[in-house]
């Protein structure tokens, strides 16, 4: 009876783990990501420009500012999307690029041809010249492991593409993969005394948890290609096996 009781309470351990564990790989996976990687360049005689975006999605513009004039004065330079402001870019010197990087909202933005404008008010006879490159990420690495690291504007509008039976299927694949997963470590590690066994199952849910909670903290998340996901959880498994 005492070990029926106890049997009882591994499943539901088991179930529970996996319920976290799939929660956690589900919110920082992604199975699917296309990067976008464009270059503009902007000029006083040609202030804007048209360029092609695949999908409708929050951008990233990173950009590289010269603005010349012929006194100290400065001049107000702005940034339009499809007629859109989206930015104030600020000018601190003269005659000396400036870098800085914009996040272009979703709402600006359209799946086709977009176009892009930069204003300047104030400082007659100033000039400047824009360097840009345009992403769908704020960091990325493109060979495996593979991982970006995107605008949390993204995952939301992301999500809203998503329908709720896509939703939860994918979720429901998750636990069924999670599941297993901790099973068979759970039955590699049954000769390790309870406590032990539960640090190791918890392991993959604290690198997981720590990658989430870089998404928590700042404006940006990660997301983690299946692969990546894979060989996360299996540091979290062997660095709680190595520990103890």
């Amino acid at each position: 009876m005492a070990g029926d009781r106890t049997q009882r309470l591994s499943l539901r351990a088991l179930l529970a783990s996996g319920l976290v564990l799939a929660l956690l790989s589900a919110l920082v996976t992604k199975e699917s990501f296309t990067s976008l990687d464009a270059s503009i360049t902007l000029t006083t005689d040609d202030a804007d420009c048209t360029v092609t975006i695949p999908a409708r999605e929050p951008l990233y513009l990173e950009y590289a500012l010269t603005v010349r004039a012929p006194g100290a004065e400065r001049p107000a330079v702005s940034l339009e999307w499809n007629g859109i402001p989206v930015a104030q870019l600020p000018v601190r010197r003269l005659f000396v690029p400036e870098g800085g990087r914009i996040l272009v909202p979703a709402d600006a933005v359209t799946a086709g041809e977009n176009r892009v404008r930069i204003v300047t008010d104030g400082a007659a006879g100033s000039t400047f010249e824009l360097q840009a490159r345009i992403h769908n990420y704020y960091g990325i690495a493109p060979d495996a492991p593979r991982a970006y690291v995107v605008a949390d504007e993204l995952v939301r509008h992301a999500a809203s593409e998503t329908t709720t039976l896509g939703a939860a299927l994918r979720f429901g694949v998750f636990y069924l993969m999670s599941v297993t997963a901790i099973g068979v470590v759970n039955r590699l590690h049954r000769a390790r005394a309870r406590p032990a066994r539960i640090v190791i199952l918890a392991g993959p849910c604290a690198t997981l948890g720590a990658v989430l909670a870089y998404g928590i903290a700042t404006p940006r998340h990660i997301w983690l290609a299946p692969e990546t996901l894979i060989a996360v959880a299996m540091l979290g498994w062997m660095t709680a096996v190595l520990a103890l």
